[in-house]
């Protein structure tokens, strides 16, 4: 078989823009993962401020039993 070159413009294009929309595809598809990752973070972290503030609320009603069994 003869080498006949890389080919026909039309085929050459196509071979581009495909890699173009595969590329493409490919950010955006990282984007959103990112972007959801981003959520999951925002999210862990409200969970965090909230376990923080029941700890607080948990330590108080701790200290006050404690004073409370003292005063007996």
């Amino acid at each position: 078989m003869a080498d006949l070159g890389p080919g026909p413009p039309e085929l050459i294009r196509k071979r581009i823009t495909t890699e173009i929309s595969r590329l493409e595809f490919s950010i955006a598809s990282q984007e959103l993962e990112m972007m959801e990752h981003l959520e999951t973070i925002e999210r862990i972290k409200g969970n965090i401020e909230a376990s923080e503030k029941e700890l607080d609320k948990a330590q108080f009603n701790l200290e006050a039993l404690d004073k409370e069994e003292v005063g007996e």
